[in-house]
């Protein structure tokens, strides 16, 4: 079981890389595995293009781009990272960010996280859109993280 675990892993490391989604030597194990997932399942359902993903990569955020919006507020869904009331779950964003050895910015992520749902009257994928700006302006560029 370990080996079809361990070959698995290995595998979607292997073509999320392949596809340039990711450095593995970034991401720890359990946050590399759902990566290629991720961003096949965000990107075809919103329809974003990649041109709009590498954007956000180097600061750009348009904020008349619904699809790029959709798309980062999915990334967050399907990292199994938010509660039911789109609070980020503390104890999975530490071991995502130890695998990482980002530690350091895990008060960043949860101050962007409270402060983006706390806006009134704004959708949720706005919400998402917020934080993910915060996060950018807030944590170094080297340790920013959009696939």
């Amino acid at each position: 079981m370990k080996f079809v675990t361990s070959t698995s892993i290995l595998l979607i490391l292997l073509i999320s890389s392949s596809f340039g989604l990711l450095d593995p030597k970034r991401f720890g194990k359990k946050f590399a595995a759902l990566v290629y997932r991720a961003h096949r399942l965000c990107k075809d359902s919103t329809g974003v293009t990649q041109q709009l993903i590498d954007g956000v990569k180097v600061g750009q955020f348009p904020d008349n781009e619904p699809s790029i919006q959709y798309y980062t507020f999915c990334l967050w869904g399907a990292s199994g990272e938010l509660d039911d009331n789109y609070k980020l779950i503390k104890d999975q964003l530490i071991e995502y960010l130890t695998e990482m050895d980002l530690l350091e910015d895990a008060g960043t992520y949860l101050s962007c996280n409270e402060n983006a749902t706390k806006l009134v009257g704004v959708p949720i994928h706005k919400q998402f859109w917020e934080m993910q700006k915060c996060l950018y302006k807030n944590i170094p560029t080297e340790n920013f993280i959009f696939f």
